[in-house]
């Protein structure tokens, strides 16, 4: 069964338990006719929300970025040597 499947279901059956408390608001929160399988989804969904999830694995680490290597001087173009004059 997919973890989507599971999902949905107990969406439902704690909809289902939410609803029946609305409906019988005079009750106590323990109610015989809520069927076992709606309450017990309710306390397994209460329990996933304690689920206590190490804070190290939500932060992201940024490394530095590398300095960028100094370019090269370019050489200096060598001067032209000058044309002998025609005599």
């Amino acid at each position: 069964m997919s973890d989507k499947t599971n999902d949905g279901k107990q969406q439902k059956v704690v909809f289902e338990y939410l609803e029946a408390l609305l409906m019988e608001p005079d009750s106590d929160e323990t109610n015989d006719s809520v069927p076992e399988e709606i309450l017990a989804a309710a306390e397994e969904e209460t329990s996933l929300e304690e689920v206590d999830i190490p804070q190290e694995a939500n932060t992201l680490i940024t490394e530095p970025e590398p300095e960028p290597e100094p370019e090269p001087e370019p050489e200096p173009e060598p001067e032209p040597e000058p044309e002998p004059e025609p005599e």
